[in-house]
């Protein structure tokens, strides 16, 4: 039982970092949205929304786990809180 145990916690350590990596590069996104506000009349920008969820989609084709549907769900919640992020500078 001892070793199912540590390779349990071995894994959720790893889940760990991947999930703190996952908000790191989201902030990372959000200042670069941000920064895109220099260079652009207003916050939304619908072909570039459809875009870039089209480009998660068809990334899905090479993913084992993602699904389209997830994919499109995320990258809409990722493009909301950035739009929202980017009304408040």
């Amino acid at each position: 039982m001892k070793e199912i145990n540590k390779k349990l916690k071995g894994l959720r350590d790893k889940i760990d970092k991947i999930d703190n990596k996952i908000l790191e590069l989201l902030d990372k996104r959000f200042r670069l949205a941000t920064a895109t506000l220099k260079f652009k009349k207003k916050v939304a920008a619908p072909n570039r929304e459809k875009e870039i969820i089209s480009l998660a989609i068809k990334k899905t084709n090479e993913l084992s786990f993602v699904e389209p549907k997830f994919a499109r769900k995320l990258i809409s919640v990722i493009i909301s809180e950035s739009k929202r992020i980017q009304k408040l500078k």
